[in-house]
């Protein structure tokens, strides 16, 4: 194994780790809590995101078949983590009349872009990149209620964990170009996905 790609499968294995630990206590947390609906966004969510990582950190520490195999598979779940991040707002957190037709948008989004993944040709790669920007702000078309709804300081880690994800891009496009771009890209998604957990905890547990 290359020795950026080491590095590539450990950062994310961090990730796991993280997850795993973190999303089992926000599980638990909303268990205690009781309420239907923030016990079921936590386990779409923290699914989500542990299969994200868990991917990631497969692709990146295979060879062969099984490479390819886990990179298509890591591409599906980022669908996964942004609909999976949109679940705690759009079913607990805003006004359901307006969260549930957008649960449905994104999710059906989502499973669009997973049969796009499973499509051969560069092409829907490109595709794919645009739906994941287009999924991750659409939210942006009812940010008047996320100003009055979420908790205190929560826009503050939405927003900065969109610039994570955002200013990460550029690393990710540079790939090629640099030995360890892929490396801060992953620490940039790491940043990104703990911003958004530090808020969707505060609205789950």
């Amino acid at each position: 194994m290359h020795t950026s790609e080491r590095f590539n499968s450990l950062t994310h294995m961090v990730g796991l780790v993280a997850a795993v630990v973190a999303g089992g206590m926000l599980i638990w947390a909303t268990i205690i809590d009781g309420a239907l609906w923030k016990i079921l966004s936590a386990i779409l969510y923290v699914s989500s995101l542990i299969a994200l990582y868990t991917t990631s950190t497969l692709y990146h520490a295979s060879t062969g078949i099984a490479k390819k195999i886990f990179q298509k598979l890591d591409h599906i779940a980022i669908y996964m983590l942004i609909a999976g991040s949109y679940t705690p707002f759009l079913l607990v957190e805003i006004d359901q009349s307006v969260g549930w037709p957008i649960f449905a948008v994104v999710w059906t989004l989502a499973i669009a872009g997973i049969i796009i993944e499973l499509l051969p040709g560069k092409r829907q790669r490109i595709l794919a990149i645009l739906m994941y920007f287009a999924m991750s702000y659409a939210i942006v078309t009812y940010s008047g209620s996320l100003l009055t709804d979420l908790p205190h300081n929560g826009l503050f880690w939405v927003q900065l964990g969109g610039v994570f994800y955002t200013g990460g891009v550029v690393f990710y496009v540079m790939d090629k170009k640099f030995r360890y771009a892929h490396a801060i890209w992953h620490l940039f998604v790491l940043a990104g996905s703990a911003s958004h957990f530090v808020v969707i905890f505060s609205i789950l547990a």
